[in-house]
């Protein structure tokens, strides 16, 4: 695949990121009523977010190391549609939190590679891709 359609690829990544981490604010309410919680309490989802965020970003370098950065952002993308898709459906608290500890730690090896994927295939120029890169992470945020 050529440089333009990776980095174009790596861009909307970025942006669908974002803009899936930036709904959990608008959902917080709905997901505290749902399970009859105080939205302190429900906040507990941002802190398992960042969690997994965190928690995979070391793991999921190592592995894409060893099995290369494309398998792993697939991997990766495919794990986190499926965190987002099981979250409406989840029946208690606790496992929605697991759920979207999974969702933010797909979402941070998504994040990293996404960024050293950029900067790999934009050697002239990696400053300007991933500002780039994070303009569209803005613009995804935004668009929610």
């Amino acid at each position: 695949m050529n440089t333009k359609i990776s980095t174009y690829i790596c861009f909307l990544i970025s942006a669908l990121f974002c803009a899936s981490a930036t709904l959990l604010g608008p959902m917080l309410s709905s997901i505290a009523q749902e399970f009859t919680l105080t939205l302190s309490t429900a906040g507990i989802l941002f802190a398992s977010n960042s969690l997994g965020f965190v928690t995979f970003i070391l793991p999921g370098s190592f592995l894409a190391d060893r099995f290369g950065k494309k398998i792993i952002m697939l991997l990766s993308l495919v794990g986190l549609t499926i965190a987002l898709l099981l979250i409406p459906i989840s029946k208690n608290f606790v496992l929605t939190a697991s759920i979207i500890f999974f969702s933010g730690g797909f979402g941070g090896i998504l994040q990293s590679l996404t960024n050293i994927l950029i900067t790999d295939l934009n050697t002239e120029n990696p400053q300007y891709y991933m500002s780039l890169s994070q303009a569209f992470c803005a613009i995804g945020a935004f668009v929610t």
